[in-house]
């Protein structure tokens, strides 16, 4: 595995521009939009798969809270989801994030999700934040909205396959430490840890869609890949997620997720 410090800043988190995810600042919110496209479906549905929400949810949400400590970056503690309904075939979604609560050291922040031609909330979210105990980790100058992004490239692939999740065992899965995944403190992108809970619980029982999300980060995942093993009981999924590189507890919650169509 490559130093962080050695990847350059546009060979950095490529698989999370390529899910089209637009944000900009409006007021006291951030506000992100993006398109449904065929290769963000839970394989085997045509339903979006919560994980690729959880990424959309913890880059608007972590912008949100960034924007209240920068120039610091800020580390996700806990992220949920919750879904009134699955969220079926194409079209475009809007995530409106504001902030519950300020404190001196944690941010509280929650999110609306709705569907460009529906009027109420399909689903809700929340998180909490920290800045980054690391002096290092600095936005680059000038702000979160206004340095140059790289030019995004269209998803061509199933998610999943593009970023390299791998099955290792019944119901355990992988997803590697790699450029393409990394968020700005160098490690695995909050919701990509949630993508590889979502696959270990779909090596267990294919087809499933989770309609709540649950996940507390223990510790970042930059030493390694994110493997996660489920346990499925019923309706419920637990799933442990341990750094690869270390051998200790990455995250983990409670228990998520509905049965399969």
């Amino acid at each position: 595995m490559s130093s962080f410090a050695d990847i350059p800043l546009e060979d950095r988190g490529g698989a999370l521009l390529e899910l089209g995810l637009e944000s900009e600042q409006v007021g006291d919110h951030v506000v992100g939009r993006a398109e449904i496209v065929p290769e963000m479906w839970i394989p085997g549905t045509r339903t979006l798969r919560t994980a690729i929400l959880s990424v959309w949810a913890d880059s608007v949400l972590g912008l949100l809270a960034g924007l209240n400590v920068q120039p610091t970056i800020t580390v996700t503690l806990d992220l949920e989801l919750h879904l009134h309904r699955p969220i079926e075939g194409l079209g475009a979604l809007t995530l409106r994030s504001s902030v519950l609560k300020l404190g001196r050291q944690v941010t509280l922040t929650t999110v609306e999700i709705h569907r460009d031609d529906e009027a109420d909330p399909i689903g809700i979210g929340t998180a909490s934040f920290m800045a980054s105990p690391n002096p290092e980790h600095v936005v680059p100058e000038g702000g979160f909205f206004t340095h140059p992004r790289p030019e995004r490239r269209p998803l061509l692939v199933p998610f999943a396959e593009r970023v390299g999740v791998r099955q290792v065992g019944r119901d355990t899965v992988e997803i590697p430490w790699q450029a393409d995944n990394l968020n700005a403190t160098g490690a695995i992108q909050g919701g990509l840890v949630a993508l590889a809970a979502e696959d270990a619980i779909l090596a267990v029982a294919p087809r499933t869609v989770m309609t709540s999300l649950s996940v507390r980060y223990l510790r970042p995942f930059r030493e390694g890949a994110a493997r996660a093993t489920a346990r499925v009981q019923g309706d419920l999924a637990q799933v442990d997620l341990v750094v690869t590189g270390t051998g200790k507890p990455g995250a983990g919650g409670p228990p998520q997720g509905d049965p399969p169509p």
